[in-house]
């Protein structure tokens, strides 16, 4: 399938690099030693119950975990074993937030001005989701609009999606497994125990395997442009029923570096592992959109056109500000580092503003709206 329209944006190819060199020990030990104290901040849960312990973590968060894997259902499991990695806390370790307080904008005082958010709005409700809180819980279960969603957050590649918690005729629940694959959160569900991938896009195992659900639109801002915007609307409550500080950012080092704590299964030099990217997946085509390219474009926005519809992207100044503006009713969008879009997809097309020169061998072209 090719998308339509009547202008031509560069389009480079993927191209083959070796993996990764192996300095994975001393990185893990780095990572380990942040993952160590998130679990020993948990503290108890909202139900009184202790939450993981370091001395419940396993020695090592890069070995293999078929034993960890029986907790969860691996019917018709699409990822090798192998690559199903611990990322140190257990299962639910990181407690995923269900049904989470709220308060209005207006007075909320946390958290602070210039903290990011993510803002979604479902119907005629729109909520602000700090990536403060999401740090430390990476899924927030929660209802907007009248629509079950979950705004997914991981940290360890910086990448942000909303979903649909509904498929069928289920509505599921998430939690965090406490596995990666290419150092992306991998998700469970309560219903069936069957393991979803938020960068990949579908389930990974189960009665759903292979699918997706519905993904929706959202915004990354700063917490005093959505306050000024929608003083109405609400923000999440510090008041999850956990013990955290949630002004404290344990990945402040983290990405302050390129360095890649646990390993993937593909690389690829057409960007900086962690430059931000944002990754749709609509029908056959695959594309990664920098942020940095988009920032060429007049007033900071593209539109492009697809046979499905039209997807509108906007960046801020800032340096993770974004608005999907509008998006098919079909495409699957995350925001995230270049390094794990491109792990999960190693074919997928890069998108370049027409004033930036190709940077890979070889580049091609397709037909999108904007000039």
């Amino acid at each position: 399938m090719a998308d339509s329209g009547k202008s031509f944006r560069k389009l480079d190819r993927p191209s083959r690099v070796a993996p990764m060199a192996a300095v994975w020990a001393s990185i893990v030990v780095a990572a380990l030693a942040i993952l160590t104290a998130i679990d020993a901040a948990a503290g108890p849960n909202c139900n009184g119950s202790p939450t993981t312990t370091p001395a419940t973590m396993p020695a090592a968060p890069t070995g293999k975990a078929a034993s960890f894997l029986d907790q969860f259902n691996t019917t018709g499991l699409t990822v090798p074993r192998d690559q199903l990695l611990r990322g140190g806390p257990a299962k639910d370790g990181i407690p995923a937030l269900v049904n989470p307080k709220t308060v209005a904008a207006g007075k909320a005082t946390f958290p602070d001005p210039d903290a990011l958010v993510i803002r979604v709005t479902v119907g005629d409700q729109t909520r602000a989701y700090p990536i403060g809180i999401l740090n430390w819980h990476e899924i927030a279960n929660d209802e907007l609009g009248g629509v079950p969603i979950a705004v997914i957050y991981c940290p360890l590649c910086n990448s942000a999606s909303i979903i649909d918690r509904r498929i069928d005729d289920k509505t599921l629940t998430f939690g965090v497994s406490g596995l990666l694959h290419n150092s992306n959160v991998v998700l469970y569900d309560r219903t069936d125990q069957a393991l979803w991938s938020q960068v990949g896009l579908t389930a990974i195992s189960g009665p759903y395997v292979g699918r997706s659900l519905k993904h929706l639109p959202f915004e990354i801002m700063t917490f005093e442009a959505f306050k000024a915007a929608q003083p109405n609307a609400t923000v999440l409550s510090e008041r999850t029923g956990h013990k955290r500080d949630y002004r404290a950012n344990p990945y402040v080092g983290y990405f302050a570096t390129d360095a890649v704590w646990f390993p993937v299964t593909h690389t690829d030099a057409r960007l900086p592992a962690k430059s931000r990217i944002l990754g749709v997946k609509i029908g056959d085509i695959v594309r990664a959109y920098p942020l940095d390219e988009i920032r060429k474009a007049p007033d900071g926005t593209i539109t492009e056109t697809f046979d499905e519809g039209v997807l509108v992207v906007k960046v801020g100044d800032g340096q993770d500000e974004l608005a999907v503006v509008a998006m098919p009713e079909e495409a699957r969008i995350v925001y995230t580092f270049w390094f794990d879009w491109v792990a999960m997809h190693p074919k997928t097309q890069l998108w370049r503003h027409p004033a930036s020169p190709a940077t890979a061998p070889g580049s091609d072209s397709a037909p999108t709206s904007q000039p």
